[in-house]
């Protein structure tokens, strides 16, 4: 999966516009317990994947969300 495609995954999940591997999600107006939700979502749908609630506190940016798709 190339990062174009990530970033396509992680804005589709939070409904979010111009994201960029540096974004900063507390920076985001839109990074509410629904979007985070929405990301917990994506990860066990398309990735059969669970995020711990560890794994969850340590996203800071979106290319911490990516390095999780891996």
């Amino acid at each position: 999966m190339t990062q174009e495609e990530k970033i396509a995954m992680i804005a589709e999940a939070i409904e979010a516009e111009n994201l960029t591997p540096d974004t900063e999600l507390n920076s985001l107006d839109i990074w509410d317990s629904l979007a985070r939700l929405s990301i917990v979502i994506m990860f066990d749908k398309r990735f059969n994947k669970n995020i711990t609630v560890e794994q969850f506190i340590n996203f800071r940016t979106v290319k911490d969300i990516m390095d999780e798709m891996e």
